[in-house]
């Protein structure tokens, strides 16, 4: 990959989810710097699963800005923000556990009794 041009305009998706039906808002920035600054520091971490920031015809996912603001040649002073893509200590990788504390894979068999459905 060749190096990242900071002071190149960039655009912002910002989503709270994947889903085709999630809120999408749009943003312009008069460079990527300033853009992931924004995304980074004063976004909420609602608004991050699913954001890109497309930089001359090329994308970037959360895990990149992160990567792209904590980079040596990030230009501006970096604040102290949590990182909303670690994980919390003890936890594993994949699902998490329900709030109601049965395993995992009953999560979606109390929803679908909850709803009626039968498998």
């Amino acid at each position: 990959m060749s190096a990242f041009d900071y002071g190149a305009p960039a655009e912002l998706f910002l989503s709270n989810s994947f889903s085709r039906n999630a809120c999408l808002q749009y943003r312009r920035f008069a460079s990527a710097a300033q853009a992931i600054q924004f995304v980074v520091e004063s976004s909420g971490t609602g608004v991050q699963t699913g954001t890109v920031l497309e930089v001359d015809e090329e994308r970037f996912d959360m895990k990149e800005i992160h990567r792209l603001y904590a980079a040596p040649g990030y230009p501006f002073e970096r604040k102290a923000v949590d990182a909303p893509l670690a994980a919390p200590a003890g936890a594993k990788a994949g699902r998490s556990a329900p709030a109601s504390g049965a395993p995992a894979g009953m999560r979606g068999d109390s929803r679908r009794r909850q709803r009626g459905i039968r498998t």
